[in-house]
């Protein structure tokens, strides 16, 4: 499966998370209500959480990748489905909806190829099946 290049998704993580706090003025929305402050506070999450990965974007490195794509895919369902959770879908919904499918493609690209999936056996517990490296 493909995934981004470390260096790129740093790259990705820090531009897009400047975006997303510029995007209620980009895309003319908001009133400073919920539409407004959730991709402004996500943008912020994204560049806190970005500044203590292990990775080349990383300025402390405390968090390893994995967890790093679990926050972006956190943050992705958090985006996407905003405009249906705090009820602003009539007002602007695609801008909330694409920005958060994409990062949530993105981290779903990051977290796979990290899954492995072992045969269960019967001396095993069931914990077991799905490990994280």
């Amino acid at each position: 499966m493909f995934s981004f290049p470390r260096r790129l998704h740093a790259i990705l993580d820090y531009s897009s998370s400047v975006f997303l706090m510029l995007a209620p003025a980009i895309f003319g929305f908001g009133e400073a209500d919920m539409e407004t402050i959730i991709p402004i506070v996500a943008g912020v999450m994204i560049c806190f959480y970005s500044f203590f990965t292990n990775y080349e974007g990383g300025l402390y490195h405390y968090f390893p990748m994995r967890v790093h794509y679990l926050f972006d895919l956190g943050i992705g369902l958090l985006v996407c489905t905003s405009p249906w959770v705090f009820d602003f879908k009539d007002m602007v919904y695609k801008p909330h909806f694409f920005i958060g499918l994409a990062f949530s493609l993105i981290a779903l690209m990051g977290l796979l190829p990290l899954l492995r999936f072992h045969k269960p056996s019967l001396h095993k517990p069931a914990a077991n099946i799905i490990s994280f490296n």
